[in-house]
């Protein structure tokens, strides 16, 4: 994956989901959804301001992930 900016691409969503989520006063959604193209993945808004920081985090050898469900503890 290149570190080029510019390959990446944010569009807000506007679909009758993410304005159920507004509108069943999620307040995660209130700003709705972005997807990011090339992956198609969503994303909340917020995540714009730390992409960039977020693909070019280094990751070590000696890292250690723990990974689990949402909001498990």
């Amino acid at each position: 994956m290149s570190d080029n900016k510019s390959e990446f691409t944010y569009k807000i969503l506007q679909d009758p989901l993410t304005e159920k989520f507004k509108k069943d006063n999620l307040s995660c959604y209130s700003e709705g959804l972005v997807r990011i193209t090339p992956s198609n993945c969503c994303m909340l808004p917020e995540y714009q301001k730390h992409a960039d920081r977020i693909r070019q985090f280094t990751v070590r050898p000696d890292d250690v992930w723990i990974v689990t469900y949402p909001k498990c503890g």
